[in-house]
């Protein structure tokens, strides 16, 4: 019992300091879901002509212009999500595919015209718009990662935290 007297003024003590510290608010660094999807669309955009957002969903979609490789039409599709990660902070996650047209066009005759006459009657081309997943491209997910990581940078903004029983 007097072993407890004397080491209990000690932990109180010890403790009184941890205690307070522990009632003082920090202010919250962690970015607002809007800011780091301003953050990507701003980026996205400069980037990629054709792209577009959802505030509600959080996320941003874009696509590249159309170029050859080789003898294969390509082009990109570049997603952003916004995702809660274990801070509770909003984090990018980027992807970005290559993809290629598989699509290839077929001429539909008029089962009506003479033979002779296949050049000139209604057959008209029909290009099938379909892509299919040629590569995935980790090396520019991380430049357009980095790049909405630095844009955030240069906008952060402190949010206060209210302290409980101080108001609002």
């Amino acid at each position: 019992m007097l072993r407890l007297s004397i080491v209990k003024p000690f932990l109180i003590a010890g403790c009184l300091p941890l205690a307070l510290g522990a009632c003082m608010n920090l202010p919250d660094t962690r970015p607002h879901q809007s800011e780091v999807l301003q953050a990507a669309k701003e980026v996205i955009a400069e980037r990629y002509p054709q792209s577009t957002a959802s505030e509600k969903a959080g996320y941003v979609i874009a696509l590249s212009p159309v170029s050859m490789d080789g003898t294969w039409k390509t082009k990109k599709q570049i997603s952003v999500v916004l995702v809660r990660n274990y801070t509770g902070a909003y984090e990018p996650v980027v992807r970005v595919w290559k993809l290629v047209e598989s699509g290839s066009p077929t001429i539909a005759n008029n089962p009506d015209a003479p033979g002779y006459s296949y050049m000139i009657t209604e057959a008209t081309p029909f290009a099938t718009n379909e892509w299919t997943p040629l590569d995935y491209l980790p090396f520019e997910e991380q430049e357009i990662y980095d790049a909405i990581l630095a844009k955030l940078a240069s906008k952060t903004t402190i949010h206060p935290v209210a302290s409980p029983g101080h108001g609002a």
